[in-house]
């Protein structure tokens, strides 16, 4: 299942990447080209096994941690001494740490936190959210507890990792291809102006495509039902979309554009696994719930 997933996505990946840049278009292409290194390595890591899927996913949180801190501190406009900084990076990033580790036991009661905060990162006036206690929250009830869902999806079941990143990779390809080409009416223009009704048109079809493909050529679906199926569909929409709008909204109230350059294309970490992040603490608990 594994090495199919790893091939269709490849070939996907290439053909659109490839297409990109006969036809010119330097920005899609370069950023094909970054996910082709991603996909490559997020799948070694899960062929290697459930420890060194755990170590990636450790890795994606501490350079998200540390994209979000730069950021903050930036930002920081007096409201803390700056000799309380390093202290407190150490107390969120010891944080994050326990309860990377700790997701297991504890993590469906940390996911309420977690919902709250990313509604407060949507709803909260901008000089609220550029707070060093929020964005100190923000690090360890969404980012953490993510990055630790994550590496749990990957420990219980290979069909569960792969449909979660399958259907949210085929979102945003298509969503972006279909916003690019057919992009008209905008739906949220002072959080993400790109973002456009035709685009998620073009996400949903994608992930549709991605479902067949889960029962067909990469059969981590074939035993599932329609209505887990469907369910599913309905949560890769709705949160697939809505964590990406998340990481829009902070990016505005931050007054930033991207949180890094680490990756060419898309920006930094927080700027690729932003909907990865916040939607697996529920998907792991909606896969584990239905039947």
């Amino acid at each position: 299942m594994l090495l199919a997933f790893y091939i269709v996505t490849l070939a996907m990946i290439g053909f659109f990447t490839l297409t990109a840049w006969l036809g010119k278009k330097r920005e899609v292409a370069v950023r094909g080209l970054t996910l082709i290194g991603l996909q490559n390595l997020t799948c070694l890591a899960l062929w290697a096994g459930y420890p060194i899927f755990r170590l990636y996913a450790a890795l994606v949180l501490l350079a998200g941690l540390i994209e979000l801190a730069r950021h903050y501190r930036a930002v920081d406009e007096g409201r803390i001494r700056a000799a309380w900084a390093v202290p407190i990076q150490v107390v969120v990033i010891g944080a994050s740490a326990a309860l990377f580790i700790v997701t297991e036991r504890i993590g469906v009661y940390v996911i309420p936190a977690g919902l709250i905060l990313a509604g407060f990162a949507f709803l909260a006036p901008a000089s609220q959210v550029r707070s060093q206690t929020f964005g100190s929250l923000f690090a360890i009830g969404v980012l953490a507890l993510g990055a630790g869902c994550l590496a749990l999806l990957s420990n219980h079941d290979a069909s569960a990792i792969i449909t979660f990143l399958l259907l949210l990779q085929m979102n945003d390809a298509f969503g972006l291809l279909a916003g690019k080409k057919f992009g008209r009416t905008k739906l949220f223009p002072r959080i993400s102006p790109g973002k456009s009704l035709e685009g998620y048109i073009g996400g949903a079809a994608g992930v549709l495509a991605g479902v067949l493909m889960l029962n067909t050529w990469i059969p981590a679906l074939s035993d599932t039902s329609l209505g887990k199926q469907a369910i599913i569909v309905c949560f890769i929409l709705v949160f697939g979309n809505m964590g990406d709008l998340l990481f829009s909204a902070l990016k505005r109230k931050l007054g930033i554009k991207d949180f890094g350059r680490l990756l060419p294309g898309h920006g930094g970490i927080l700027d690729r696994y932003d909907n990865i992040l916040f939607g697996a603490p529920l998907f792991a608990v909606i896969w584990g719930m239905l039947p």
